[in-house]
Order: structure tokens, then sequence, then C-alpha cells
């Protein structure tokens, strides 16, 4: 790689870095009662609704979601 200048860094992970400090994150926002887990059903229920009202028309864009997020 360096022929052609492009970084390259060699890890003995796997796993992205930042990628495990956001599950570390996550386990422990469980644990401290900052939110919860959802069954798959649960998931499941959830999209598939969210995906009726999408088709039905009932969304907003992602620029009229922030606009209605300023506004409170």
């Amino acid at each position: 790689m360096k022929a052609l200048k492009i970084p390259f860094e060699a890890s003995k992970s796997p796993y992205d870095p930042n990628l495990v400090v956001k599950i570390k994150q996550g386990d422990e926002d469980i644990k401290a009662v900052r939110t919860k887990k959802i069954s798959l059903d649960t998931y499941n229920k959830e999209t598939e609704e969210a995906v009726v009202k999408i088709e039905k028309g009932n969304f907003v864009t992602h620029e009229e979601a922030i606009m209605e997020f300023r506004i409170h």
C-alpha cells in the first residue's frame, strides 16, 4: 500500500474499535436503566407498523423532522 500512498492500519481484532465502544456503552446504558432491550418480536412488529404508515404516506422527511425538533 506504500506505493499507492494509501493509509493502512493492521489490527489484531476483526472488529472496529469504535463499534466495540458503542456496544459496550449500550450494555452500560441497559444496566443503568437508561434504555431497554426489546424482543425480536416487538422489533419486527414495530418495523412492520412503521412500513405500513410509510406506505400510506404517513411520514415526514428528514428536513421536516429537523425543523420540528428545532421548534420544540
